[in-house]
């Protein structure tokens, strides 16, 4: 449906490089990766702002390499939105497509939910009012593929989950395709089906957002994704030699290697509590050196042989296991690192 070969471009002293990928129709790929990693720019090059240097483009195997961008059937919401403010609701989803029956602009607005806005000029709407505005304005140019610069940035949780939702619920039935760009890894998650990770103008890993999230292939990834416990080892078979211990793992390996484990996936161990296989293998002693609270959950940093161990675990498990009192007593705590969860790369 888009594909890109081998796409290089040049924004000021930035370049992407040898970009490719896929994106079959209906689907919806996230690009994330650090500031400065080339997802603007890689963004702008596929909808026609920046010209490449090398490399094609293709929309339903039509080469749009060269075509300007009001020619490319390809809808783009940049991060300021671009919402005429002295418009209505209603001129701005015409600006976006030319020539409209009534009964397309009030479906689209009834779709996102902001039919009884028509009227209004967009100055006075509020942000998540202005977001839908500007992905109804992008519908109504009838895109193959829209293209969401950090579309969703700046709004509170409640609507920027409500605005998600419905996003989604539009995708699915106008059945378009959508390149993401964001920072935020839960709006990665909820949208895509694709995860592309860049860094430094290049793509480090790119497969289904299961794939990517759950199995990073190379440390810079497993980094930035937030899998912040790593150990170096020595791997014979599926039991791996390191500074905390031994570690075992579900697949065989051998030589030097590096483990990763996310906060997620390190549990705290209930005494009585019968261990199902997988969380049973890696069981560790250590004692809670800080507790960092969040809204919905904790960072619970533990001492373990005198290596940094990170867990993060909903207030209420922190709460019912009584962790803060064990900290302020020094007891020590047993926690599990879940044995299918491990992230294990060659040296």
């Amino acid at each position: 449906m888009l594909k890109l070969e081998k796409i290089s471009a040049r924004k000021g002293k930035f370049e992407i490089r040898d970009v490719s990928f896929q994106l079959d129709e209906g689907e919806v790929i996230a690009i994330i990766g650090p500031s400065g990693s080339g997802k603007t720019t890689l963004i702008e090059t596929i909808v026609g702002v920046i010209p490449p240097t090398s490399g094609r483009i293709f929309l339903k195997e039509r080469d749009i390499t060269n075509l300007p961008p009001e020619k490319r059937r390809i809808a783009y919401v940049p991060q300021n939105l671009c919402v005429y403010p002295f418009m209505t609701v209603e001129e701005n989803i015409r600006f976006g497509g030319k020539g409209m029956s009534d009964y397309d602009v009030k479906r689209i607005a009834r779709m996102l939910r902001i039919e009884h806005l028509l009227g209004r000029k967009a100055k006075f709407l509020s942000g998540g009012e202005q977001q839908r505005v500007a992905i109804a304005r992008a519908l109504a140019s009838n895109p193959e593929v829209i293209a969401l610069d950090e579309a969703f940035r700046g709004l509170d949780i409640s609507t920027k989950e409500e605005i998600l939702s419905e996003f989604k619920e539009v995708q699915h039935a106008e059945g378009f395709s959508a390149v993401l760009v964001t920072h935020d890894f839960e709006e990665a998650y909820a949208l895509a089906d694709k995860v592309c990770v860049m860094n430094h103008g290049k793509i480090l890993q790119i497969g289904s957002k299961e794939e990517v999230f759950f199995n990073p292939g190379n440390e810079f990834v497993a980094e930035f994704l937030g899998y912040s416990n790593s150990f170096e080892g020595y791997a014979n078979g599926d039991a791996i030699e390191t500074e905390i211990g031994v570690i075992k793992t579900f697949n065989e390996h051998s030589g030097k290697v590096k483990l990763f484990v996310h906060p997620r996936d390190v549990m705290v161990i209930r005494e009585g509590k019968p261990l199902r296989k997988g969380i049973a293998e890696n069981i560790f002693e250590g004692t809670i050196k800080e507790i960092v609270d969040k809204p919905n959950s904790s960072l619970i940093i533990f001492d373990v042989n005198g290596a940094i161990i990170k867990a993060e675990l909903p207030n209420y498990v922190v709460e019912r296991l009584g962790l803060r009192e064990k900290m302020k007593k020094k007891e020590t705590v047993k926690i599990s690192l879940k044995t299918g969860r491990i992230i294990v790369l060659r040296r």
